[in-house]
Order: structure tokens, then sequence, then C-alpha cells
């Protein structure tokens, strides 16, 4: 839920979706909220410009749970390779970073002329 007040969309097509109640507030279905897993996880999109709010939220979250959260931060390089988000980051001063590179090619495949 704290995800969806910052006005992230949650990946429609990923599992966890189809067990929210109301993807725009992020609340379960309330016939799941006593169930326990073994792995979760949510995919998410958030404006890179909410990222110096959403970061601190992730943290006060990943502090009231009793797991081990694991998070990543993916995003496009910019023209000249630069991680455009890189100095956001390091504002927030809180956690260490190690940017790597990871290229991954998709094809899509689509009807239509050639």
């Amino acid at each position: 839920m704290a995800l969806a007040r910052l006005g992230c969309h949650f990946e429609p097509e990923n599992p966890l979706t189809f067990l929210l109640a109301d993807p725009t507030t992020g609340a379960l279905k309330p016939e799941l909220r006593n169930e326990r897993v073994l792995s979760a996880i949510v995919e998410a999109q958030v404006p890179a410009t909410r990222l110096l709010q959403l970061v601190p939220v992730i943290q006060d979250v990943a502090s009231q749970v009793d797991t081990v959260i694991s998070w990543e931060i993916i995003t496009r390089l910019n023209d000249d390779g630069s991680i455009p988000i890189l100095e956001d980051l390091k504002k927030l001063g809180t956690m260490s970073l190690a940017p790597t590179q990871r290229s991954t090619s998709a094809w899509a495949v689509h009807g239509g002329e050639e």
C-alpha cells in the first residue's frame, strides 16, 4: 500500500498483482492477508522524479516486516552512458551503490506488414 500511495503502477501481468483487491491502493484481497509465501516479486513503475520519495518508503516498510527484502532499480542509461538517477541515489546517503550494467535484448513479435 505504501508504494501505491506514491503513485506506483503495478505490472498487470505480475502474478502478485492478481492478489491485490485494488491495484490503485495496493490493498491485498482480505482472504489472503494471513497467508504465507516463500517468495513474492513486486514489479512496479514509478517516475524517476519520485525516486527520492520512494527509497525511504521502501526502507521504512523493510524495517517493519520480519523477512528479507531485496530490491533493485532498473533505468535506461542516458545517451552518453551515464546513469540518470545516480546523483539522486547518492543524495539519500543511506545505501551503498554498486552500479552495474546489464544488457538485455528483447524482441517483440507482432502481426503486421514488414
